[in-house]
Parts: C-alpha cells; sequence; structure tokens
C-alpha cells in the first residue's frame, strides 16, 4: 500500500512540476511576444516615414524637372 501512495505522490508531483514549467514558458513567450511586437511596430513607423519622405524628394525632383523658362524667340530651348 506504501509503493502505491509513493508511486501516486511521485505521479502528482511530476504533474504539478510539469503545469507550473509550462506556465512559465507560456509567461516567457508572453513577453518575447510583447518585446516583438514593440521591435516590429518601431521599425514599421521608421520605414513608413522613410517611405514618404522619399515619395516627397522625388515628388520636388519632378516637379524640377518640367520648369520652364518662358522667353524670347531667339532663346528657345535646343534638344
Amino acid at each position: 500500500m506504501s509503493d502505491s501512495t509513493h508511486k501516486v505522490e511521485l505521479y502528482v508531483f511530476h504533474t504539478i512540476r510539469h503545469y507550473a514549467f509550462d506556465r512559465m514558458m507560456k509567461s516567457a513567450d508572453f513577453f518575447l511576444l510583447q518585446s516583438n511586437s514593440q521591435y516590429v511596430t518601431w521599425w514599421s513607423v521608421a520605414l513608413s516615414l522613410l517611405i514618404v519622405t522619399s515619395g516627397y524628394l522625388q515628388l520636388l525632383f519632378l516637379k524640377r524637372l518640367f520648369i520652364t523658362k518662358t522667353g524670347t524667340e531667339n532663346e528657345k530651348p535646343r534638344c
């Protein structure tokens, strides 16, 4: 009888230890997920600003290409 109770106590102990380890791993995964979320958010913001800035600079560059000077008949632009 004592052997059976000892086996049951060991099984219960290992089950409790397994559940505790699982809870610990879930919390570690949660904190890692939060950290990655903040990392991805900051990079997304930085890249969005980079895309908007480069688009604005391209627009300025293209507008400068199409500026024409008006002048007299002799000052026509050459091809």
